[in-house]
């Protein structure tokens, strides 16, 4: 009977015991499983430029270094959500037929010439083939309106070169061309006129009045010059992150109703009066 109990306590000791490792394995299995689940697979060369294409950030910090961002899209990147595939190495030869003679199916070549030269020179990679803005002239007043176009149509439409002034508003619309080309006119037209119908940009977004009626002191200095407060914005309001639309046209016609009465809706005009004449006259808004 002892021995019978003996045996009966070491079954049940190593059938115990069994459970126990069946369990450690399965709880073993369960944290790899969770491990591995959430590790980020290493990107390859390809994807890891991509990476930096994708996020503009990395593309001073890493350039082409390949393994540098494969480590950071790792340690870093995976867990704040870093998109891999945002850059569309495609479109870009899409939006870009000179890169596209040059590098034809070379995607690898493509992603490279983005990191060292693309991004600065401000050429796109988004899928542009339907919105451009047109402007046109009413009898008054200019407006614009969304344009639908084929992709298969961008490389017929030519543009006239713009004017000096023209170039100019071009560069304070968009802030990555005027933080590239500053103030170089001739950059900026030729930008345009090579550029533009791929990118879909608007040529002028700019409110030079609105500019000045938002900071006084550059009234005090540019006075009513627009066109140097235009070149002002480019030199330096951008990388000062000076406001362009702090002027509150409301509040002035609230307080001036003898204003409001002669410009009704037209905002660009008070603001346009306020710099001429407003400043000056120590209206408030």
């Amino acid at each position: 009977r002892s021995h019978s109990s003996s045996t009966d306590s070491d079954s049940n000791s190593e059938s115990s015991s069994g459970t126990d490792s069946g369990s450690d394995s399965s709880s073993s299995t369960d944290s790899s499983s969770s491990s591995s689940s959430t590790s980020p697979a290493t990107l390859s060369d390809l994807e890891a430029l991509q990476y930096v294409a994708s996020n503009p950030d990395l593309i001073d910090v890493f350039g082409t270094n390949i393994n540098a961002a494969k480590n950071h899209y790792l340690n870093n990147g995976y867990l704040e959500g870093r998109s891999v595939t945002d850059f569309s190495p495609n479109d870009y030869l899409n939006n870009n037929p000179d890169l596209a003679a040059y590098f034809g199916s070379n995607i690898e070549g493509a992603i490279k010439h983005y990191i060292t030269s693309g991004y600065r020179e401000g050429r796109s990679f988004r899928n542009m083939s339907s919105k451009r803005l047109i402007h046109s002239s009413s009898s008054s007043n200019t407006f614009k309106k969304i344009e639908i176009i084929n992709k298969t149509n961008l490389d017929s439409i030519t543009y006239k070169s713009l004017s000096d002034i023209e170039a100019l508003n071009y560069l304070a619309t968009h802030d990555d061309l005027g933080k590239l080309f500053g103030n170089d006119i001739e950059s900026a037209k030729s930008h345009y006129e090579n550029h533009e119908k791929y990118e879909g940009r608007i040529l002028d977004d700019f409110d030079e009045w609105g500019y000045l009626a938002s900071n006084h002191d550059l009234v005090n200095v540019l006075g009513t010059d627009s066109t140097e407060s235009i070149k002002q914005y480019i030199s330096y309001g951008i990388s000062g992150s000076r406001l362009t639309d702090g002027f509150n046209t409301e509040a002035f016609w609230n307080k001036n109703v003898d204003l409001s009465n002669t410009f009704v809706d037209d905002k660009k005009l008070a603001t346009k009066h306020y710099v001429e004449y407003g400043f000056n006259e120590g209206r408030l808004f």
